[in-house]
């Protein structure tokens, strides 16, 4: 019996410092994040869609004006226009309460 306690024990102690050393892990890369700012990977996916925002605003900016107005978004065509601000979801029995 005292074997079988003191290997719970020993598990549990175990456990509780794998679980410390994790926090420890969390926190240190957490505050690294915070100090050096962010990884590689992500400085390198920042400059690629940079990249492409830029790209696309060249292409925009070159573009004939005939092509620029094709891009704009048209209107629904749906017979039922429905006011501005107003929706479906929002009824007028919710404003009275």
């Amino acid at each position: 019996n005292f074997d079988e306690s003191r290997k719970k024990r020993a598990a549990k102690q175990k456990q509780q410092r794998k679980t410390d050393e994790r926090k420890a892990k969390e926190a240190n890369s957490e505050a690294n994040r915070v100090k050096f700012g962010r990884t590689g990977a992500q400085k390198k996916l920042d400059k690629k869609r940079q990249a492409d925002a830029a790209l696309k605003h060249e292409q925009h900016r070159l573009a004939p004006a005939s092509e620029t107005k094709q891009t704009q978004k048209k209107p629904p065509t749906s017979d039922k226009i429905i006011p501005f601000g107003l929706s479906k979801a929002a009824s007028p029995k919710d404003d009275d309460k």
